[in-house]
């Protein structure tokens, strides 16, 4: 046990190095456990489904890593938004030639059939709004952006470009961020936007360039953003458990992050069997 207990935390270690990330987290607070240790319990909380307390007796158990439960709730309140992100485009390091931008909602709960028959079938609607970039060949996310509250798609596009790793060449995007500031902001950071125009376009030019001759062959690739979102609620569940932002942000990130390190790792297991039987 203590030997796979090392080795998972010297990998988490290394992903979070290779992040820039600090060993400890308050560099001038108290050192009882490592940033990796509190990643690692986080992880295991997200890919298992676990609560708090159930995850801190997994690692016990399991890991030898003995964790109060309440320690990996106030790691996830605190643990700031920069460092989700530090973390995800380390987990994304791709030149993506072409990406996809769309955005999709969690759940704010899991009410029981009983209580939905209860209150007439209505189930609560508070939803949590994630908008995401993905690269279209790997599938990775590139960059990522969760809010509490829904917000228009087309607001969220600008911190996407920004905290990724690479700047995409061509994104493709659905008729909801049908903008010509967007277009011409994007033009204007050197990526070719590809989104389709509403009936009755007249006005801009970026928007009547797409309209007189639309790349449908690069659009036609755009839904792969929706399978990678169908993917991580299928495997990471399709509603969050905090109450709160910070933690909403902590649950939602590390499922994305989750996903990138499955998608490297299964490459990888393929490519090794693939050159393993050359």
């Amino acid at each position: 046990m203590t030997t796979k207990k090392q080795g998972l935390l010297k990998k988490v270690s290394q992903h979070l190095r290779t992040a820039g990330i600090d060993r400890y987290l308050h560099v001038r607070g108290p050192k009882w456990y490592t940033t990796a240790e509190l990643v690692l319990g986080l992880a295991v909380r997200e890919r298992y489904k676990l609560s708090y307390r159930r995850a801190a007796e997994f690692l016990d158990e399991y890991y030898g890593l003995s964790l109060h439960f309440t320690t990996l709730q106030k790691a996830a309140k605190r643990l700031p938004r920069w460092f989700w992100q530090r973390v995800l485009r380390a987990s994304a390091k791709v030149e993506s030639m072409l990406a996809a931008i769309d955005g999709t909602g969690f759940a704010r709960s899991l009410p029981s059939e009983h209580y939905v028959r209860r209150v007439d079938g209505k189930r609560p609607q508070v939803p949590v709004k994630l908008s995401a970039m993905i690269d279209i060949e790997s599938r990775l996310v590139l960059s990522a952006r969760v809010r509490a509250r829904p917000a228009h798609d087309t607001k969220d596009v600008h911190g996407l470009i920004r905290r990724a790793q690479h700047k995409p060449w061509v994104v493709t995007m659905d008729k909801g961020y049908d903008s010509e500031p967007l277009h011409e902001w994007l033009d204007n950071k050197g990526v070719w936007s590809i989104a389709p125009t509403r009936k009755g376009c007249r006005r801009g030019q970026h928007r009547k360039q797409l309209r007189d001759a639309f790349p449908q062959t690069y659009y036609d690739q755009r839904p792969i953003i929706e399978s990678v979102f169908r993917s991580v609620k299928a495997r990471y569940s399709g509603h969050v458990r905090g109450q709160r932002a910070h933690t909403v942000h902590a649950e939602v990130m590390m499922r994305l992050i989750l996903h990138n390190i499955r998608v490297v790792l299964t490459r990888y297991f393929l490519l090794t069997l693939s050159t393993r039987y050359l």
